[in-house]
């Protein structure tokens, strides 16, 4: 007899730990578990900001063969071109997928105003591998062909002062001064329209973001928009107009992918609503999670983007599918308070949780302790060993990758079947 389907579409922090949450658990009846994703990786996201800088290997993405080896997880790698909710049906290039239950942890793309560029490029969003390792690449050749000697604009802008954007400004400064050396070096700008950096944080740490990137020598300008983007010019809303050879999109807002617009399943926000449970209001058997989806009513902070609310509601969601499928009572969930870590720039963090605050070097080395916890959670010592020298100690070497080829950024970890990278 065939075994209850479960399929999940994206294997990020959110797909990837109910996948392994739904292995793990001893079913009364067999249960097929089936991960889909666009691409054979798991994206480290969080460091994103530190590849730009080049302080690890481009966009560090760890193979999904790796993080399954062992278990009875199967892995399709296939971009999902439609979505059907009612039939609970993926569907890709040259192939489908029924479900008896489907989980949609696709995660978000970065929501550009249309308004704000006509030409295709003049505006970087910052949010996968291969948008990393673009700007990278961009900042390094505008870098080496100033060392030449050659006209080019190496300034840099940065929109949007939250999490993100204030984690690539400090990165991109503090590249861009080893690059340089002594020499005269380009600017970068971070644009926020709020009256203060870090908006959904205390005062404090927008003030203590503020000074840290002052010190690298970022200039920071808050309580002012960009308006229009055009031929190297970034006009902001009160008149001013800066010079940008690179300018990269870091604001708030974010979306599902279009795929998901295209269900129906998304609302204004351009996400999918989905009750306490994780479960889609209007379709029986659908459940959505990560950053592709929010709860109404819960709050900015229960509902923002973050691999640690991910991981957390890939519990609820386990616990809440088994009891669709095994018996049981479904239940809320419970997002707990959130705490911010923040890289800025090499040996650099901010740590707020609550009334706990800190700045300087710990939060810095927490971070990367986050990351090492998730590798072991989801492949255990031979994974976090594979890991460690190219996501974990190049992060503390601050010109490790600044002169290297750019490499694809994929761990090389040990599984029970032998190496695989």
């Amino acid at each position: 007899m065939r075994g209850r389907r479960i399929v999940i579409v994206g294997g990020g922090f959110a797909g990837l730990r109910l996948a392994r949450l739904l292995d793990r658990r001893a079913w009364r009846r067999p249960v097929e578990v089936t991960l889909i994703d666009r691409t054979p990786y798991h994206l480290l996201r969080p460091k994103l900001p530190q590849a730009v800088g080049g302080r690890i290997a481009c966009a560090v993405h760890v193979p999904l063969a790796a993080l399954v080896s062992g278990t009875r997880i199967r892995v399709l790698d296939h971009e999902a071109a439609a979505i059907d909710p009612v039939a609970r049906r993926v569907a890709w290039d040259g192939g489908a997928m029924d479900a008896d239950l489907l989980v949609l942890a696709l995660g978000s793309g970065p929501r550009v105003p249309s308004e704000l560029a006509e030409e295709p490029g003049a505006v970087l969003p910052i949010w996968d591998f291969d948008q990393a390792c673009g700007i990278r690449r961009r900042v390094q050749f505008l870098a080496e062909a100033a060392r030449a000697g050659r006209a080019v604009d190496g300034d840099v802008v940065v929109i949007g002062g939250g999490f993100v954007g204030v984690e690539i400004a400090a990165e991109v400064q503090a590249r861009l001064g080893r690059l340089y050396g002594h020499r005269a070096r380009p600017t970068v700008t971070l644009v926020e329209r709020r009256p203060r950096l870090l908006p959904r944080l205390s005062a404090w740490a927008g003030a203590v973001a503020g000074s840290r990137l002052a010190r690298l020598g970022v200039s920071v300008l808050t309580g002012v928009s960009a308006a229009h983007v055009a031929g190297g010019r970034v006009h902001l809303g009160d008149g001013r107009v800066l010079r940008a050879g690179t300018v990269i999109w870091a604001g708030g807002s974010v979306e599902a992918p279009p795929v998901v617009a295209g269900s129906g399943l998304t609302d204004g926000t351009g996400r999918i609503p989905v009750r306490g449970t994780l479960e889609t209001d209007r379709f029986a058997g659908v459940f959505a999670l990560g950053d592709c989806a929010y709860v109404p009513g819960a709050g900015d902070e229960a509902s923002e983007p973050s691999a640690h609310r991910a991981e957390a509601q890939a519990v609820t969601a386990a616990r809440n599918i088994a009891a669709q499928l095994d018996g049981g009572q479904a239940v809320e969930h419970r997002p707990t308070r959130n705490v911010y870590v923040l890289a800025l720039g090499p040996g650099y963090g901010v740590l707020e949780a609550g009334t706990l605050r800190a700045a300087g070097r710990a939060p810095s080395v927490l971070k990367e302790l986050v990351i090492a916890q998730h590798l072991a959670r989801l492949g255990g010592w031979p994974l976090l060993c594979g890991a460690v020298p190219r996501v974990i100690l190049d992060t503390f070497r601050a010109a490790a990758w600044d002169t290297s080829p750019l490499a694809d950024g994929a761990v090389r970890v040990g599984t029970a079947r032998g190496w695989t990278s």
